[in-house]
């Protein structure tokens, strides 16, 4: 809803400056965080199983730890915005933007933390509500701000949630370590500064591969072709990557639980995995199929028709984030189960084939070319990925070779409504290519996703 507002309020130009900002943001919000959210998700999950009276000290070290790094962070930014802004962007607007940004960057580095510890205690119910609070919270203040403010409202918004995620974040959390007798205070225990930088730091490397490289290749599309041709990519980046809400819901709770299962009983943890892994695969597929197909329709209904010349590059980014959805089952067993090094390699994997194959294709055609370097990257990843998680994680796939080709068949059958006819016949022949998919996903079904499907539906009619 956020990204819809804001794109029609702000126009395509406007938007892709605002993209560049939020990129630069997440680039150097990386380094703020140093990779120790995601080892409080391990960690807190750990003790709370074998060893909780190392909680106190592991969550009171990374709140000092995060309260440096943020600091540090935040000044440099200050310092870097103006070669940043003029130098690479080339874009005077940002330099201002940038520096006031560097409030929230820490406020969102220091509130990062505090969230994993509710991942990390399994309390999905209260992270649901803390997100549902925030939003209802946030939403009507951002489009406020940018109806009031254009792009820099966008700016006082993100100022504006920050203090809010952490305002909410402090009242979960401090409630829950109440309750659990954890006391906090400001300091650091070495042994816990080894043990969160132990799996924070190939967690960093991680990130710092898919962070930067995603900003170098928007960096190159401003470069070559503008803020409009990034107006373009990030609307529809924002429209596929909601596919993705379903898959993050269940990604939440596996993380700590594949960590504890990993300790009590490594076979249910192969067996859940491939289990979740095969499900994604099968529901996430008609999803994404339908708005690749539909794509001109649901960019002129939701973004308006100035952002219709997106549609190609949509079209792209949802069979992408098909292989996502998938791909992101396997790397939460890697972060479950501590294999960092692991995720690191196979990340650079993905980050060889990226910047090839949009350095190649950017150039010459814009947006669209950096959605297929996307999937072809993608592509290469999940090949990677599924090979290893069967041969290493003992991750059983189960017949995903026949899902992986009704997934392919899908998406060149796709090819005909969004490429090749239009009007109503295009509406038809997307209904029909979509009828054939639910016919070759009903065969390949088991019987506990049969159970599974007719759980879902008997909670709805409900």
């Amino acid at each position: 809803m956020n990204s819809i507002v804001v794109a029609r309020l702000l126009g395509v130009t406007q938007f892709g400056i605002f993209a560049l900002l939020t990129s630069s943001l997440g680039l150097v919000g990386l380094v703020a965080g140093l990779g120790i959210s995601g080892a409080m998700v391990k960690y807190v999950a750990q003790y709370d199983t074998k060893s909780r009276s190392r909680l106190a000290p592991l969550i009171s070290t990374a709140m000092s730890l995060v309260c440096v790094t943020a600091g540090i962070s935040a000044i440099a930014l200050i310092f870097i915005a103006g070669p940043l802004a003029l130098g690479v962007y080339n874009e005077p607007r940002l330099v201002e933007m940038l520096m006031v940004a560097s409030i929230p960057l820490f406020v969102n580095a220091f509130s990062a933390p505090l969230f994993s510890v509710l991942q990390g205690f399994q309390k999905i119910r209260e992270m649901s509500l803390r997100n549902i609070v925030v939003t209802f919270i946030s939403v009507p203040i951002t489009i406020g701000l940018v109806y009031v403010w254009g792009l820099w409202g966008t700016v006082f918004a993100i100022i504006t949630g920050a203090f809010i995620g952490l305002a909410v974040n402090l009242g979960i959390i401090l409630k829950l370590l109440r309750e659990k007798n954890v006391k906090l205070r400001v300091g650091f225990d070495r042994s816990e500064v080894k043990t969160i930088f132990s799996y924070a730091m190939p967690l960093l490397l991680v990130g710092l591969v898919v962070s930067p490289v995603s900003w170098v290749v928007l960096t190159m599309l401003q470069h070559f072709h503008g803020a409009d041709a990034v107006g373009y990519y990030s609307v529809a980046n924002s429209l596929a990557s909601s596919l993705l809400l379903i898959p993050t819901a269940i990604s939440t709770p596996m993380i700590p639980l594949v960590s504890e299962l990993d300790i009590r009983d490594r076979e249910r943890m192969q067996s859940m995995s491939s289990k979740v892994l095969r499900m994604t695969f099968l529901f996430f597929l008609p999803m994404a199929l339908a708005l690749a197909m539909f794509s001109r329709l649901a960019l002129e209904i939701l973004y308006g028709s100035g952002y219709v010349g997106a549609w190609q590059v949509l079209y792209m980014l949802c069979a992408g984030t098909f292989l996502i959805a998938a791909d992101n089952v396997i790397v939460i067993v890697l972060l479950g189960t501590g294999r960092m090094w692991v995720s690191f390699g196979l990340n650079v994997t993905w980050m060889i084939s990226l910047l090839a194959t949009a350095s190649l294709l950017v150039p010459s055609y814009a947006e669209i070319g950096l959605g297929t370097a996307y999937l072809v990257s993608q592509t290469v990843y999940t090949a990677v990925i599924l090979a290893y998680a069967h041969r290493k994680l003992g991750i059983v796939l189960h017949d995903m070779e026949v899902v992986l080709l009704i997934a392919a068949f899908g998406f060149g059958l796709a090819v005909i409504p969004s490429f090749l006819v239009q009007g109503w016949l295009s509406y038809l022949a997307g209904l029909g290519v979509l009828a054939a998919i639910a016919v070759g996903e009903a065969v390949v079904l088991q019987k506990h996703e049969w159970d599974f499907l007719r759980g879902i539906l008997r909670r709805v009619s409900r």
